[in-house]
């Protein structure tokens, strides 16, 4: 197979390089950019506490909110937090192949010790340093503003020093490097849903047409349409072209693949059970494909180049070899 041959504007590699640079410096010039590493993100959000946990807002919602309540506020008003913004951030990394649970109906067969009913999946992945030379130092940089971000949270609760990190911010079971891990809530509850239209398409964005595999997913699947209470958040991933990933294809077209995520930020301080912990989540709010995934190397495996001979029947019995 021949390689690719250079063009007027260069090599496919700098053509590549040159895309994923100005990708970058619009990244830079964005203000939500986690890969930048001179600037602190806490100058632009601020964690809030909301229900029993906490959400990473923006302090320019804060503040606003905060003058209105003052200037306006009277008894009986609503949950003064209605109107803060959640911040979003981005950041550019390598989903993992081996850690990318995107599976539209995550293979759910039955009640599991996290997901108890089928209407409250997830969508999980792992995102890794970038492979790309033009993105990898700015993830170190994304790792330094997280935990700064962290950090500064698990502070503000006064979280007890035996309590342990869990979520958003982790390490590779492989090698112990840092990972970001991220999710998606598949199915949102709603007052009501017209019927009629739901039953006139079998669409895949939608809860009638959501791709499932096991007979019990199904089951719940039907049980939720009758309830007219769940509708589907399609995870809002694009490729590279801009268009957006239909549900069956999402582990095809992002496991590998190099993306930029936006996402917010949300923390739990867990003082109940055997364990102290620091919960963190990042939701997404968009996937866009940088580079589409690269096909994964299989391990090698060796071939005799002769057939060997099978060992007697009472050397099996000795060494515990072929099952009779």
């Amino acid at each position: 197979m021949s390689s690719p041959q250079p063009t007027p504007d260069g090599t496919p590699a700098e053509h590549l390089h040159r895309r994923l640079e100005a990708d970058r410096q619009k990244l830079l010039h964005s203000g939500i950019y986690l890969g930048e590493a001179d600037h602190s993100f806490l100058e632009d959000a601020t964690w809030k506490r909301l229900g029993r946990g906490y959400q990473l807002m923006t302090n320019a919602s804060v503040e606003t909110t905060t003058t209105e309540n003052t200037d306006t506020k009277e008894p009986g008003d609503d949950d003064p937090n209605s109107s803060v913004e959640q911040a979003i951030f981005s950041v550019v990394v390598q989903i993992d192949y081996d850690d990318c649970w995107l599976t539209p109906c995550r293979h759910w067969k039955g009640p599991t010790q996290f997901t108890k009913e089928f209407e409250d999946i997830k969508l999980t992945f792992q995102g890794e340093r970038p492979n790309h030379e033009v993105f990898s130092q700015d993830f170190t940089a994304a790792i330094n503003n997280i935990r700064e971000l962290i950090n500064t949270q698990i502070t503000a609760v006064g979280s007890a020093p035996n309590a342990v990190l869990r979520g958003f911010l982790s390490h590779s079971r492989a090698n112990n490097a840092d990972v970001l891990k991220f999710r998606h809530v598949v199915f949102e509850k709603v007052d009501g849903y017209d019927s009629d239209t739901a039953s006139e398409t079998e669409d895949v964005y939608t809860l009638a047409g959501w791709p499932i595999i096991h007979p019990e997913a199904e089951n719940a699947r039907q049980e939720m349409m009758r309830g007219k209470a769940h509708q589907v958040v399609p995870l809002p991933a694009y490729d590279i072209k801009g268009n957006l990933i239909r549900p069956d294809k999402y582990k095809e077209a992002l496991a590998g693949a190099l993306v930029r995520v936006s996402f917010t930020m949300a923390h739990w301080y867990i003082t109940s059970g055997s364990e102290l912990a620091n919960s963190f989540v990042a939701d997404v709010k968009a996937i866009r494909v940088l580079t589409d995934p690269t096909p994964k190397s299989p391990r090698k495996r060796r071939t005799a180049k002769q057939e060997t001979e099978l060992p007697s029947p009472s050397k099996r019995r000795r060494t515990g070899g072929l099952a009779t």
